[in-house]
């Protein structure tokens, strides 16, 4: 096995995580790190960090916080809930490449993005709170800012409300179709 340990460039970039959350205007960004780094035999270097937060006490946190990976082998980034039930978002992964632009990688409705099926896995386990992202082979196109993103779902909270009313006839806010 080859480990990078000579870089002919190092660039580093500080990016946002945001978690999502209908209603709310204003997600709250956490820093993270991701640093590439290509070295003279051609391997890749990503470091990532990452923690955010939704509106209230819903927490995402992403988990190793620092991953170092060859090009051409896999990284598993793995986006775990807590303060809620991961059952009541719906869930999706994104990019931000260095130009800015930003690329879906898996839709909330079970999608991927174009290019991304062949070599990003997600895996999703809603009652464990845990949402992952794997990359088979890491590229170095695929440096980039990458989010976990959690929105949400008018039904599951719905649902929630109206499990136990506490009058006679349901009141609750929802709409129902």
């Amino acid at each position: 096995m080859e480990f990078c340990t000579s870089f002919s460039s190092l660039g580093i970039a500080f990016y946002y995580c945001l978690g999502i959350v209908a209603g709310s205007a204003s997600p709250k960004p956490t820093s993270i790190a991701l640093t590439f780094a290509e070295s003279f035999s051609d391997c890749a270097l990503f470091s990532l960090s990452a923690a955010f937060s939704l509106a209230g006490a819903a927490t995402l946190e992403q988990d190793p916080r620092e991953v170092t990976v060859q090009e051409g082998k896999m990284v598993t980034l793995q986006c775990r809930m807590s303060g809620d039930s991961m059952r009541y978002y719906t869930m999706s992964w994104y990019r931000q490449g260095p130009t800015g632009s930003q690329e879906w990688i898996y839709k909330e409705d079970g999608t991927y993005g174009e290019g991304f099926k062949d070599r990003f896995k997600i895996k999703e386990l809603k009652l464990k709170n845990s949402f992952t992202l794997q990359i088979l082979a890491a590229k170095q196109g695929d440096a980039a800012t990458y989010y976990c993103r959690a929105r949400i779902t008018l039904e599951p909270l719905c649902s929630r409300v109206n499990q136990k009313p506490t009058y006679g006839e349901d009141r609750s806010p929802c709409i129902s179709s």
